[in-house]
Order: C-alpha cells, then sequence, then structure tokens
C-alpha cells in the first residue's frame, strides 16, 4: 500500500508529512523530553500530520490511524469533558466510517 500524502477527515484535507524536512522534524521534536522524539503529530491550524519517516511500516500506519483519531476528536468534540461515552462511541463510529469513505478505503457493495 502507497503511503498516502493526503487525507480528508470531516471535509478538511489535511497533508501528510513524513521525511527528514526541518518542518517535519521539528514537529516531531519532543520539547518535553528531547530525548523521546514523538512518532506522530497532529497540526490542526496547519491541516498537517507529521510523522516519523523512519518507522517500520505496521508502525507508520498505526501512527498515521492514531494522529488521525486525533483529527477526529478535534473535529466533533469542542471539549471532551462535555460529551459523555456512549455519545463518543456514536461520533467516532460516524468519523470513522466517512473518513473510510472520503478516502476511498472502503467500499460497500
Amino acid at each position: 500500500m502507497k503511503r498516502p500524502k493526503k487525507l480528508f477527515i470531516l471535509g478538511h484535507t489535511y497533508t501528510i508529512l513524513s521525511d527528514k524536512s526541518p518542518k517535519c522534524l521539528k514537529n516531531l521534536n519532543n520539547e518535553d523530553d528531547p530525548k523521546n522524539r514523538l512518532k506522530g503529530c497532529f497540526l490542526p491550524y496547519e491541516q498537517l500530520i507529521c510523522i516519523d519517516s523512519e518507522l517500520p511500516e505496521d508502525s507508520w500506519y498505526a501512527t498515521l490511524i492514531h494522529e488521525c483519531l486525533h483529527g477526529f476528536l478535534y473535529h466533533i468534540i469542542p471539549t471532551v469533558k462535555e460529551i459523555d461515552d456512549e455519545m463518543l462511541v456514536e461520533n467516532l463510529t460516524v468519523v470513522i466510517f466517512s473518513f473510510l469513505k472520503e478516502n476511498k478505503l472502503w467500499k460497500i457493495k
């Protein structure tokens, strides 16, 4: 499977940056613990997802899913405290379904 360069999350286009560029490396540096770089990060105001380019394939895709979940939550939940568990699960179901359809990752026959 080819790594995507862009993804849609609820109608918003996010660029996937996974390289050795200064922008990607800067975003993956962990300011709280410089020895432990982040595997990925979600930057909603830049509509950008950065992922460590040196991750093994499975880890790369797991990190992409992780960062996309941050995106789903960012777009559906104004503040996490205001939503109970059942509503969170229901909203995640809608968002994941929409994400898979928009990115042609799932086709209903």
